[in-house]
């Protein structure tokens, strides 16, 4: 399996026809959900992430992860995909809910 920053058919086409077996499009899924069925049906239509001021590499390539990974929950959920948040304000959301998450965890732990 190959993943990775694929969000066109081509490159998805060109991983496969190497011999991978698997292309990871889960970035690109998240933002389209109807791009499967595009690309077997002929279009090279390419999905663009959400863009991010964040200058920083590492904080932007999380804050597009916690892009990814809201979209992907909601899809999970049955929930139509919606970008209602810049990248940067996911990223504090998910910091928010894993803190929440963590210290939850702590409380139960101490009191088993």
């Amino acid at each position: 399996m190959l993943t990775g920053g694929i969000r066109r058919r081509a490159v998805a086409q060109q991983v496969i026809d190497s011999g991978v077996a698997v292309a990871g499009v889960a970035t690109a899924l998240a933002i389209d959900p109807t791009l499967p069925g595009q690309w077997l049906d002929g279009h090279d239509a390419p999905t663009d992430p959400p863009r991010t001021r964040l200058r920083n590499k590492t904080l932007a390539a999380a804050a597009l992860q916690s892009v990814t990974s809201r979209q992907l929950a909601r899809l999970g959920r049955g929930k139509p995909p919606t970008t209602p948040y810049s990248p940067t304000v996911a990223l504090l959301l998910e910091r928010l809910v894993r803190a929440r998450r963590r210290r939850d965890y702590v409380k139960w732990h101490t009191a088993a």
